[in-house]
């Protein structure tokens, strides 16, 4: 799910970024609804850089203190999905004779899904969280070889 949110957000916040370079305004459904002048995109340049960082915090920092099975999990889902989206982004095409030429994005969310699985901000985080893969299988593949500890029967109690 956090693929999913990342690739859209970012997506979302490309097209605006488009966008103002270009000079126009576009649309949530990825419409040019006017020309404007060429600006600088500031504020959804710093939205990628957000979302990016709380992305990396939440499949690659924080789950350093879950178990390796967890760890696993996250990484492994956040990776397949992630390369699914991204795959698929470069499968959409879109009509071009209803959008300008510099402007080649297919309507609303499928839009975004083109522009952000097609940014380098999502791959850097798809090569983050494998590297990040590598770690969490050692560690698992260590807590499987560890031996039980030594101590009370399962089941026995303190008490007595």
């Amino acid at each position: 799910m956090l693929a999913v949110v990342h690739v859209l957000a970012t997506g979302l916040l490309g097209v605006q970024v488009m966008a103002a370079e270009l000079g126009i305004t576009m649309s949530a459904t990825n419409e040019v609804i006017s020309v404007t002048g060429t600006r600088t995109p500031g504020l959804p340049l710093l939205g990628i850089a957000a979302v990016g960082a709380a992305v990396y915090g939440f499949v690659a920092a924080l789950p350093r203190r879950r178990a390796p099975g967890v760890r696993l999990g996250l990484l492994g889902g956040f990776l397949v999905v992630g390369t699914a989206l991204c795959l698929w982004s470069f499968t959409i095409t879109t009509d071009a004779s209803q959008m300008p030429a510099p402007v080649d994005l297919a309507g609303g969310w499928q839009g975004w899904i083109q522009h952000g699985g097609e940014n380098s901000a999502v791959h850097l985080l798809l090569v983050i969280a494998l590297a990040a893969l590598v770690p969490a299988v050692r560690a698992l593949i260590a807590d499987r070889r560890a031996p039980e500890p030594q101590g009370r029967p399962a089941g026995a109690s303190a008490r007595g």
